[in-house]
């Protein structure tokens, strides 16, 4: 038992200093935990401290963007209210899930109304709608919850101070973020437009009226000063005939220079009644095979061109669209004209060439598109002209020369500028001095 007893103690000793070991190491540890502790928090603090002021400025430079964004939206808006009133229109939307409306400031404006003074529905809008027009509006208005848009639509108004106003509108289906269906509508006044297309018809419907009282005018002064003219001329006949030689030599002299002006009186009046018959634009436009219209010119020419031994030579020209009278006159007077102002000494000869070409690649054609034109050139080598005269001769009764040196009434190429006018095209003309003429015409391929 003493034996027992005595390994017992010994065993508990053994306990109590292990204890006594562990105890003291866990006291090395808490006083070692307790030293590095406030370590450990002063740390944590600084960590949150640092998160703090980082999520502060964040927090802070949101803020301001936000800000930033805030006052561009209000500029924005503002320039948006200002750009409707400058503009005469207004924008509504239409909430189709909530059955909301919402009226733009300058709305109200266009109803004769404050801003906002009331709220915006169906029915208070249908209010405003002229009677005639309400029908047609209602309709319209009504079918946006089924068709999801609005088509443009014209209708009047008679806002707050009785005044009938123009609108018109249009409306696209938009939808949101949170999967509402809104229509986004605009709304512009056109009554201005309106009073000024009206005003337009009227002026040209009056200009229409006074250019066909201007050509019959034109017409029937020129057939009526033929009367008196033969009559003239039948006088001056018959005096030639049995007068002539009971006159001095300057009654001779005076009856000669009368004869002739009658004679230029007669050819002014042709040529008037022709540029008459340019200005009638209304005649419908056929297939003309310009080949047959340059030969049928040389034949209406041949005596003239037989008395000056003239040469016509023309290339494989194309078939176009046009007037055929008036582009056959267009080949007699361009062709007339080089032959009117030949050279003393030499023959005419006229050159009619062809290409076809895109309004871009000529600089004489006042067209920025890429359209493409028949080109028609005549080429002579006959007195020619100044360069700075180039625009002058296609002038009405505009004369380069004297009436004693050349014939003619400054008619012939203002009638052939005319009927250019006439198929849409342009016509130009270049030469020099000795050195020939050319004159160019465009007409467009396609009317």
């Amino acid at each position: 038992g003493k034996k027992v007893m005595d390994q017992i103690r010994n065993k508990v000793d053994e306990m109590v200093s292990l204890e006594n070991s562990i105890l003291k190491k866990r006291e090395f540890d808490f006083r070692d935990s307790v030293s590095y502790t406030p370590l450990y928090a002063l740390l944590v603090i600084l960590i949150t401290l640092f998160f703090i002021v980082i999520a502060y400025i964040k927090i802070n430079s949101d803020f301001k963007k936000i800000e930033r964004s805030n006052s561009r939206l209000r500029v924005s808006q503002e320039s948006i209210n200002q750009a409707e009133i400058l503009g005469n229109y207004c924008s509504w939307t239409w909430n189709l899930e909530k059955d909301e409306i919402q009226f733009s400031d300058n709305q109200f404006r266009l109803f004769g109304l404050e801003p906002q003074v009331f709220e915006a529905t169906h029915t208070d809008f249908l209010g405003f709608v002229h009677p005639d027009d309400y029908e047609i509006t209602s309709k319209a208005f009504n079918e946006i919850p089924v068709n999801e848009n609005l088509s443009t639509i014209n209708y009047r108004i008679i806002n707050k101070n009785e005044e009938v106003r123009h609108l018109r509108s249009v409306g696209k289906l938009f939808i949101n973020r949170f999967n509402e269906k809104i229509i986004i509508g605009t709304t512009q006044d056109v009554t201005d437009d309106i009073v000024k297309k009206i005003i337009l018809r009227e002026k040209n419907t009056d200009l229409e009226r006074n250019n066909k009282e201007l050509v019959e005018f034109n017409y029937a002064a020129s057939h009526d000063l033929q009367e008196p003219l033969r009559k003239i001329q039948t006088f001056i006949s018959r005096i030639n005939e049995k007068e002539k030689e009971n006159l001095s030599e300057a009654g001779k002299e005076y009856m000669e220079r009368i004869v002739v002006s009658a004679s230029r009186m007669r050819v002014l009046i042709d040529d008037l009644l022709q540029y008459s018959r340019t200005n009638k634009t209304d005649a419908s436009f056929e297939e003309v095979d310009l080949n047959e219209t340059a030969t049928a010119a040389v034949q209406e020419l041949s005596q003239l061109i037989e008395e000056t031994n003239a040469t016509v030579d023309f290339c494989q020209l194309p078939e176009i669209k046009g007037i055929p009278f008036q582009l056959r006159q267009l080949f007699i007077n361009l062709i007339n004209n080089s032959i009117k102002y030949k050279k003393p000494d030499q023959p005419p000869i006229i050159t009619i060439s062809y290409e076809k070409i895109k309004a871009s690649e000529d600089d004489q054609i006042d067209d920025n598109s890429n359209r493409v034109y028949h080109k028609i050139s005549f080429v002579d080598n006959g007195i020619g002209f100044h360069p700075d005269d180039s625009k002058k001769i296609f002038l009405l009764f505009n004369r380069l020369h004297a009436k004693d040196s050349y014939p003619g009434t400054g008619v012939g190429l203002a009638i052939c500028k005319k009927i250019v006018k006439n198929h849409y095209g342009f016509i130009c003309a270049n030469g020099q001095p000795d050195e020939g003429a050319l004159i160019t015409v465009y007409l467009p391929t396609e009317y």
